[in-house]
């Protein structure tokens, strides 16, 4: 059994007029887990309980091993480094240098080749106040923060918030660099789907305060796709019986469109009825969770 770097049983919060959970989640070690879902749908709190930042009101949390109804070891924060969505607002009298040396003196980790790579490739600088400083050279500090810790675990809440396009493809080298470098992992909220592409191994979506589920992301892109068949006569009443199928309709010129969450399937009892696809699309990864939010809402729908 893989080791989990976070574990959430039963968990529940509520949020002004969000109800978070219940949420069974567990994220096993050595992989890029990425956290999507709409504005308000419960990501940056899931982040905040499994730091602490938030308590939930019922259920039980576990990270890195230790369960969190007490506070966490120094030695196990030693293991972290995070970067929130909004910067905290403590910091913009000190400068990147002077943050630096503090946090160095609580991570054992701490790289500081790491820390002057990050600083030139950023061109950042490091006597510079927080506060003097645009939203997207601040973000780069924080990144070059975490990632000169040399964490086990690094959790990053809408990293790229800020960041130019290069700057962007930078941090996504780096992140890259730093799952190279041994058994570590990652676990980020983001809307970015170039991001959940480029980065993420597994996709966990949350809507309205609920887990939709975990999909590992290359299993995902295989699975999801749209397809179009000329119509024929009688197909319209088999098409409604393929396995996998998520929707189905007629379009003009005599077409048929399908979206199945199972291609293979799809694909091949259409080839066991004669039916050969005119064009195939793997639907992006908000597109997958548009439909994934539909099927939610009818299950609901159903139960009431």
């Amino acid at each position: 059994m893989e080791e989990s770097v976070l574990t959430m049983n039963g968990v529940m919060k509520h949020r002004d007029s969000l109800l978070f959970g219940p949420v069974d989640l567990q994220l096993p070690k050595g992989y890029v887990f990425a956290i999507v879902g709409p504005n308000g749908s419960g990501k940056s709190t899931l982040l905040n309980i499994a730091l602490e930042l938030l308590h939930p009101d019922a259920g039980t949390v576990s990270l890195l091993g230790q369960r969190l109804d007490k506070p966490l070891d120094r030695a196990i924060k030693q293991k972290i480094g995070y970067v929130p969505e909004v910067s905290s607002r403590d910091e913009d009298h000190f400068t990147l240098e002077q943050l630096a040396k503090f946090t160095a003196h609580w991570y054992p980790g701490w790289s500081w080749s790491k820390y002057d790579e990050f600083v030139a490739k950023f061109q950042l600088k490091p006597t510079q106040k927080f506060g003097k400083m645009s939203k997207g050279v601040r973000r780069k500090c924080e990144l070059t923060m975490a990632l000169s810790c040399q964490p086990e675990l690094l959790i990053l809440d809408e990293p790229s918030s800020g960041l130019d396009p290069f700057a962007w493809k930078m941090m996504v080298d780096e992140l890259r660099g730093f799952m190279d470098q041994g058994d570590r992992t990652v676990i980020l909220s983001t809307h970015i789907v170039d991001e959940m592409k480029r980065l993420a191994d597994y996709i966990v979506f949350v809507f309205q305060g609920q887990v939709l589920g975990m999909f590992e992301k290359d299993s995902l892109l295989d699975n999801w796709k749209e397809m179009w068949v000329t119509e024929e006569t009688g197909m319209a009443q088999d098409a409604g019986e393929l396995p996998g199928l998520v929707e189905w309709g007629r379009e003009a010129g005599g077409m048929i469109r399908l979206v199945s969450s199972d291609a293979s399937a799809t694909e091949r009892t259409m080839r066991e009825l004669g039916w050969n696809p005119v064009k195939t699309r793997t639907l992006e990864l908000d597109e997958t969770l548009l439909y994934l939010i539909q099927r939610k809402q009818t299950m609901r729908e159903e139960k009431s």
